[in-house]
C-alpha cells in the first residue's frame, strides 16, 4: 500500500534529506524484529529517519550548498511503499521504497546523473553493526 506524507526537506554540511519522526524507523524496526521473532538485533541509520535526496559523500562535486539552500525547510509531498523490502552483501539492510519525483528534478539542476540508483529509499535498521552477519536474503 503506498502512503502519502509531507515533511520538510533539511539541509545541512552532509546532504539535502527529508527528515522523519525517529518513531517512523522505531515502529518499522520493531516489526521487522518481531518478524525474526526478536532473533536478530539491528540498529537504526547513523542520519536517524530520512531520506537522502542528494548526499555529499556520494554527489561530491555536484553537491553545491548554494544551489540546494532553496530547498532548506520547504515541505515536500512523498509517497512510500509500507511493504518492507531487505537486501544486502556483507549485512542485511531493511529499507522502504519511497516516491519523490521532485528528487529527481533536484539531481537533475545539480547535473547528477546515477546509472545505478536503485531509488528514493527510507532505511528502517540494518545488521551492519552487530557483529554476526546474518544471511537473510
Amino acid at each position: 500500500m503506498n502512503i502519502k506524507l509531507t515533511r520538510p526537506l533539511i539541509l545541512d554540511n552532509t546532504g539535502l534529506r527529508i527528515k522523519l519522526e525517529l518513531d517512523f524507523i522505531k515502529y518499522y524496526k520493531w516489526l521487522v524484529e518481531k518478524n525474526y521473532y526478536n532473533c536478530i538485533k539491528t540498529t537504526c541509520p547513523k542520519h536517524g529517519s530520512h531520506i537522502s535526496i542528494v548526499t555529499k559523500k556520494l554527489h561530491g562535486k555536484n553537491f553545491d550548498m548554494n544551489k540546494l539552500s532553496k530547498y532548506h525547510n520547504l515541505k515536500v509531498d512523498f509517497t512510500y511503499d509500507n511493504n518492507i523490502k531487505i537486501g544486502g552483501r556483507l549485512f542485511t539492510n531493511f529499507w522502504l521504497y519511497v516516491d519523490f519525483p521532485m528528487g529527481h528534478l533536484i539531481k537533475k539542476e545539480l547535473g547528477i546523473i546515477e546509472d545505478n540508483f536503485l531509488g528514493f529509499h527510507i532505511t528502517i535498521c540494518n545488521t551492519k553493526n552487530e557483529g554476526t552477519k546474518y544471511n537473510l536474503v
